[in-house]
């Protein structure tokens, strides 16, 4: 079936909303109709950039957001709006902005592309297929798995080479860098483009194309490739997840505890790496927390409640509420030498620091997907010591658990030697093809490049408030090995709701917490939005 056909089916079992909506965009594309922006509506590259109501109390601003990413027009005849449409989309109407970064490199090249050349491959692969089924009248199933090439997965597994993508440039498959400066990627990160498309393209496939056996164990198996290769592990030590706390909970509920042993965390913990913890108290295991001091855990203060019974030490590389990053070496090195599991959140690390789990002394790690790994919610992963896994018994099991998971009428208990044992059944295809096309992302702009990028942001941000006046939640001032992508801070005298309020009110997205503001920018953030969201929080100037 060709491609158009194939997207014109599609968008017509999702529905439209309107010759003029986004779908209704799509399925006049896909007929080879000219596509028309909506009467009376403008390009928007000529819009300003939001402005503040009269009654905020801000400064006037200098610059709108256009002036932070200014879309490069296209002339006419360029590229279609999605690769795989032979035909051309008049220059009106744009639906791949494209960021120049007003001085902060070069404009977006054309790899920068919403689908991607792994995902790009998959799809011509089932058009061609489905094309040739019509044209050689063959009645054979079709097979609409997705195709993953090792030269175009860009993710450096199987001899690969890994084309380094510029942060500007994956900036342009953000759409929500277009009218807001997103500063919550502690919380919940916005999705590209490359995730619209792997979403869309496994619909588009289940839609038309009959499910081929083994598609959703392919991609699971992809996925954990790709996790394997951003935190430098063997692929057969990661497991995916819901979440974090169901990462953690695999390894709380799977130790053989004895009344009597402990757990060492800490006070100022997520929840994720609680709860899991203090389950445990109905088999008598004990959870035993020690308190920051100025915002920082160190390893003394960790090993002063350790004792012969203690199990396991649970903390977070980067504390959520603060940004503190933990000293997990020190740390995981005496664990190790006590002969004590260490077990580590990583949730507000992965995706933004440079995270080689196969060189730290760490022996378990969880984190989801829809933080700084820019995926969706409802994922995740973990990473199991191989030498642990044969040590833990999954809480739940299924016929993916074992050996034999395609020996349906054959009963063997034989779990998996690997971490698969703790996915009890097929990991949903929308959220491994998501998953996978954000980790493809990341890997492509590099994990050192990107802790390079948030760290010079975030201490741009943190060093801004400071001279402003503002009070950062310590430790501050702290090392650069003490940093992370999280800047906390008060404001003197107003609510943290009010200051919220004025970055909601210039289109910032924060988050706060008890009585503080809390701000974290990823790679793809410029300077000129940290300057933007210093000036929203300068003081007013007072006229006599």
């Amino acid at each position: 079936m060709p491609l158009p056909k194939l997207y014109e089916l599609y968008i017509r079992a999702v529905g439209t909303r309107g010759p003029h909506g986004s779908d209704g965009l799509l399925l006049r594309a896909a007929q080879g109709r000219e596509v028309e922006a909506p009467p009376g509506a403008e390009d928007f590259r000529d819009q300003p950039g939001p402005q503040p109501p009269a009654q905020a109390p801000l400064r006037p601003l200098r610059a709108s957001l256009r002036s932070l990413a200014p879309h490069r027009r296209r002339a006419p005849g360029d590229r279609a709006a999605f690769r795989g449409f032979r035909g051309r989309q008049p220059a009106r109407v744009r639906l791949l902005p494209r960021a120049h970064g007003r001085g902060q490199g070069k404009a977006a090249t054309r790899g920068a592309r919403a689908v991607g050349s792994r995902l790009e491959t998959a799809v011509r692969d089932t058009a061609r297929a489905s094309a040739g089924r019509v044209r050689h009248g063959r009645r054979r199933r079709a097979h609409g798995r997705l195709h993953h090439h090792s030269s175009a997965d860009g993710c450096g597994l199987f001899g690969a080479t890994i084309r380094a993508m510029d942060s500007l440039e994956a900036r342009s498959l953000i759409p929500l860098t277009a009218g807001y400066i997103h500063m919550n990627h502690a919380g919940v990160s916005p999705m590209s483009l490359r995730v619209a498309a792997a979403v869309e393209q496994v619909v588009g496939a289940s839609v038309n194309l009959p499910y081929p056996g083994g598609w959703a164990r392919e991609e699971a198996d992809r996925v954990r490739g790709l996790v394997a290769h951003l935190i430098n592990v063997p692929s057969d030590s990661i497991a995916l997840t819901r979440s974090t706390a169901h990462g953690i909970s695999l390894l709380a509920q799977g130790l053989d505890w004895k009344p009597g042993d402990n757990v060492v965390g800490a006070h100022g913990e997520y929840p994720a790496n609680v709860y899991p913890w203090m389950a445990q108290a109905a088999r008598g295991v004990d959870l035993r927390q020690v308190h920051p001091q100025e915002g920082r855990i160190s390893p003394e203060q960790v090993f002063s409640v350790v004792d012969a019974r203690t199990r396991v030490v649970a903390l977070s590389h980067v504390e959520f509420w603060n940004g503190f990053r933990l000293d997990i070496e020190t740390i995981g090195a005496e664990c190790r030498r006590r002969g004590i599991l260490f077990a580590v959140d990583v949730m507000q690390s992965a995706g933004a620091l440079r995270l080689d789990v196969g060189r730290l002394p760490i022996d378990f790690c969880a984190a989801g997907a829809g933080k700084w790994l820019m995926g969706p919610p409802g994922i995740g992963f973990c990473f199991c010591m191989p030498e642990l896994i044969e040590r833990l018994q999954p809480p739940i099991v299924g016929v993916c658990s074992v050996v034999g998971y395609d020996r349906y009428f054959e009963y063997d208990l034989t779990l998996s030697p690997t971490a698969r044992r703790f996915e009890e059944s097929v990991v949903s295809l929308l959220d491994t093809a998501a998953f996978g096309a954000a980790l493809g992302l990341l890997l492509e702009v590099g994990p050192d490049a990107i802790e390079a990028r948030v760290l010079s942001l975030s201490a741009r941000l943190a060093e801004g408030l400071d001279r402003r006046g503002y009070e950062l939640v310590e430790p501050w001032p702290r090392a650069p090995a003490e940093s992370s992508g999280i800047v906390s801070f008060r404001k003197r005298g107003a609510r943290p709701q009010e200051v919220l309020r004025d970055l909601e009110v210039a289109h910032v997205v924060a988050r706060i917490h008890q009585d503080f503001v809390r701000l974290s920018p990823h790679f793809y953030n410029t300077e000129e939005e940290i300057d933007r969201v210093l000036e929203v929080l300068a003081p007013q100037s007072v006229t006599t």
